[in-house]
């Protein structure tokens, strides 16, 4: 039976056919991974899929289409041109460039390798299907039904393989390289159908229209359930395919070019004014809403910044310590694995617990800029900060002529290098105390004494950055342990940070096993950690036998172990926001507090403690007087990351009271309540949102929610303010 020709109307609306069933069965596909879910939801995120299929067929067909029936050289010319852009731009999003040159070079090469045979495989599909004089359904289409069967089974195997690829590794982290697995599943997934199908016969044409219609109206039913219904919205980011068409369709109906959209939820109640929109910082007493968000913004009164100085000296010594990523669920004090950390749980066993004590920043600079400050993250001024290639950290003002030969930028960071506020140290030092650090960031520079974010000791000492697989740990432990020794007798303060648990793991052979994966590589680098803890705990008692002496321990966030992720920073879930928090020493009652505690929190009871008068306006509170009130208290968290280019990548801030937590996506315009549990946290669907928690989440966002990003040639000099996009 030999192939009838189509028309190329024909050609596009039967690759329109395919793709939009394509789409259907990766609305299936999400359906399963995520264990089916409500009829409403799973028709919304069926017809998500659909639009999608429809986005994506009406360049793709419309190509094919076009390029019917002409020579095989100029169709490869302009099959080249989307084939190279789809490389690039999968590069460029994975940071591939500035990773030519560095320590990653080659994942780098192997990344662009990888780019090149997807831009080429998709180049050799296109040009296969296109129809010819020869073959008018297009040379695949034109093989024996063997070989049509094999090849079918071929493409919906690699389509396959993508799903599960984006579903196993790197779970939400390298998002440009999930979208790449989305589209290659969707594209190879039609193609597999379309060949499939090219000798069976086809249905009258009155029924495939039909069935085009009710198809093409299905993919407009979300346009109106999800505008409306946030309930509805969140369940979309659970099935990944139709979160991705939702966000495609925000930014497709971006028409003013302010990165928020007035469809779906997108929150722009000013379609066509691009200084309206929910990311925009709302002038007090204006009239105008800019942020979309309780109207125009009061005028705000900041409190004095000042303080009276301390008069005498202080009563005790503190030591501070702060360890990576070190998530308490896996110490046998907070219920986990006693084996992990037995040297510190000895320890804790005589310190003040707080079973509920959070982070106050997803990541390093957040969590440790709010600590020395007392204030949430959102609150501070940042300034922009780029890491190198060499992990080396360079203000913007300083590129190009700082850069070495084959360096690249390949992230921006932010850091709080003109903030006005004092830190904790430089309160201390004010009051006569000795500051001192003792400091590992591992392969970074982040915590740079050089860059200035964290000022106000009288010695700062920094490991060297770490070019190897084992950790600076035992180099912290010594160099702390001989700043103790030459503190003398006189009040001091020390901070002391390790990096050990923190990503790469390092193969410690020396050790217990924990069993194979993540979760054994991790809590052998606490173990690791634990043994270098233990001659700095014992210099600390033998201190304490010399001056009144109080240590603080806790870490500056938590760490995710997920299905084909560890990590942290991406999100305000309970895994990255739980930390362990310790206070033991002089006056200090052991026990165990049920009082929610946060990173601001370290300062207040610092300056109490050394009865150092401080700031008016910190967010936190002396922990020693809450540790025993049964009370509600509301905490919040910021986390955020920026592209390299400026443009907000991930941000998210939560409200919660240690029992329920409302979390708002500021880039995706969504927001949830769930219920905290150390185990696992659960999302709480359909719930009536607190006013207690709903009301101080939007009056924050409201105040602080843009960030305040200093330009890099202020210097913080002139206060002036600005917004990175």
């Amino acid at each position: 039976m030999r192939a009838v020709a189509l028309p190329r109307t024909g050609i596009a609306l039967a690759h329109l056919q395919c793709m939009l069933l394509a789409g259907l069965l990766l609305a299936g596909a999400d359906a399963l991974a995520a264990g089916g879910g409500r009829p409403a939801a799973l028709i919304s995120a069926a017809g998500l899929c659909l639009l999608g299929a429809v986005l994506v067929a009406l360049p793709w067909a419309t190509g094919l289409a076009l390029s019917a029936h002409r020579s095989r050289a100029p169709a490869a010319v302009a099959w080249s041109v989307p084939a190279l852009a789809f490389a690039h731009g999968l590069n460029q999003g994975l940071g591939v460039y500035p990773r030519l040159w560095g320590a990653h070079q080659t994942l780098a090469l192997l990344a662009l390798g990888g780019s090149a045979l997807a831009a080429a495989g998709l180049l050799s599909l296109a040009l296969a299907l296109r129809p010819n004089q020869l073959h008018p359904r297009g040379w695949l289409a034109g093989r024996t039904p063997i070989q049509r069967a094999l090849l079918s089974a071929a493409l919906g195997s690699a389509s396959a393989v993508c799903v599960v690829a984006d579903r196993t590794v790197e779970v939400g982290g390298y998002e440009t390289g999930h979208l790449a697995l989305r589209l290659v599943a969707l594209v190879t997934a039609s193609s597999a159908l379309f060949i499939g199908s090219a000798r069976l016969r086809q249905p009258p044409r009155w029924r495939a229209r039909a069935a085009l219609g009710a198809a093409l109206l299905w993919a407009l039913v979300p346009l109106g359930t999800l505008t409306e219904d946030r309930t509805l919205r969140h369940e979309m980011r659970a099935l990944v395919h139709a979160a991705t068409v939702l966000d495609l369709v925000r930014a497709l109906s971006d028409v003013d070019g302010d990165g928020y959209s007035h469809l779906l939820g997108g929150g722009d109640c000013a379609a066509l004014d691009d200084a309206i929109h929910p990311g925009a910082r709302d002038v007090p007493g204006n009239g105008v809403d800019e942020n979309c968000r309780l109207g125009d913004a009061l005028p705000r009164m900041d409190r004095a910044i000042t303080a009276p100085a301390a008069h005498g000296d202080s009563p005790v010594s503190v030591v501070l310590i702060t360890v990576d990523s070190l998530a308490p669920s896996r110490l046998g004090s907070y219920g986990g694995n006693p084996a992990v950390a037995p040297h510190l749980d000895h320890w804790a066993k005589r310190a003040l617990r707080f079973e509920h004590a959070f982070t106050s920043g997803g990541w390093t600079t957040l969590a440790l800029s709010s600590m020395f400050r007392g204030l949430y993250a959102r609150k501070l001024r940042w300034s922009p900060v780029l890491e190198t290639s060499l992990y080396r950290m360079l203000r913007p003002s300083a590129l190009p002529g700082a850069l070495r030969p084959k360096e690249r930028v390949r992230l921006r960071f932010t850091l709080p290098l003109s903030d006005p506020r004092k830190t904790l140290p430089q309160w201390l030092r004010r009051r006569g105390m000795r500051t001192i650090a003792v400091v590992d960031d591992g392969y970074t520079e982040v915590l740079s004494g050089a860059l200035g974010g964290f000022p106000g000791f009288d010695r700062y000492h920094q490991m060297p950055a770490r070019r190897s697989r084992w950790p600076n740990d035992r180099k912290v432990t010594d160099q702390a342990k001989r700043s103790l020794a030459r503190a003398g007798n006189d009040p001091f303060f020390m901070w002391v940070h390790y990096f050990g648990p923190h990503l790469p793991s390092s193969n410690h052979r020396d050790l217990p096993d924990f069993g194979g994966g993540e979760a054994g590589e991790y809590d052998r680098e606490i173990r690791f950690l634990d043994k270098q803890l233990r001659p700095l705990m014992g210099a600390l008692r033998r201190k304490s036998k010399q001056v009144p002496l109080v240590v603080i321990l806790t870490s500056d966030h938590g760490e995710a172990l997920r299905p084909g992720w560890r990590g942290h920073g991406r999100d305000l879930r309970e895994d990255s926001l739980r930390i362990p928090l310790f206070i033991r020493g002089h006056g200090i009652e052991p026990g165990v507090s049920p009082v929610p505690a946060s990173l601001v929190d370290i300062m207040p009871t610092i300056l109490a403690l050394t009865e150092t008068p401080g700031p008016q306006d910190m967010d936190g509170q002396d922990l020693l007087k809450l540790a025993h009130l049964p009370r509600r208290r509301v905490l919040f968290s910021d986390t955020f990351r920026l592209h390299l280019d400026g443009r907000m990548r991930i941000d998210q801030a939560a409200a919660f009271d240690g029992h329920t937590k409302l979390t708002a996506d500021l880039v995706r315009m969504d927001s949830w309540l769930s219920r905290q549990s150390a185990e696992r946290e659960r999302y709480l669907r359909g719930a009536p949102r607190p006013r207690w928690l709903e009301q101080p989440l939007m009056r924050y966002l409201e105040q602080h929610g843009q960030l305040w990003v200093v330009p890099d040639d202020a210097d913080g000099a002139s206060g002036a303010d600005a917004h990175l996009p």
